[in-house]
């Protein structure tokens, strides 16, 4: 199974989070991102402080401080954005590196796990931080959140 861990799905919320409100002239805070998006603050600070030096969102600390998306979010895509949180996405290590297995030239199912890698990797390149916030403003989801806290997965 090819699952994403909880760093790249938390981290993918917050940056559509931080995104909607950059795109609307605001910061988020990460009370505020914590609350809407259902993620421990704790943890999410964690991830926030990353991302900061990562380079891909801004902090500003005081009264109307709070965080920024500091690159484009047309610029960053899905992948870019799993492979900083995640590392490079593989079902199994063979995949970039047919040398890691001495099976390689002899498995029948590396050819399938290789047709998958790259089936993922085609729709998470073809996906930008862009394309989540327009969704979110479109279906009208912060409005929806900040009127009733509720479990996003």
């Amino acid at each position: 199974m090819l699952r994403l861990s909880t760093r790249s799905r938390y981290g993918l919320r917050a940056l559509v989070n931080i995104g909607v409100k950059t795109r609307l002239g605001k910061t988020a805070t990460a009370i505020e991102i914590a609350e809407e998006e259902n993620i421990s603050e704790k943890y999410l600070e964690q991830l926030l402080s990353f991302l900061r030096n990562q380079g891909i969102i801004t902090g500003k600390r005081g009264s109307k401080g709070g965080y920024t998306l500091k690159v484009k979010d047309d610029s960053l895509t899905i992948l870019e954005i799993i492979e900083v949180l995640e590392g490079p996405i593989e079902p199994v290590f063979c995949v970039s590196d047919e040398n890691a297995c001495d099976r390689a030239d002899i498995c029948v199912t590396r050819n399938i796990w290789v047709r998958i890698h790259e089936a993922v990797i085609r729709e998470l390149k073809d996906k930008t931080l862009k394309d989540l916030v327009d969704e979110a403003i479109s279906k009208g989801i912060y409005e929806i959140i900040s009127k009733k806290p509720q479990r996003i997965c």
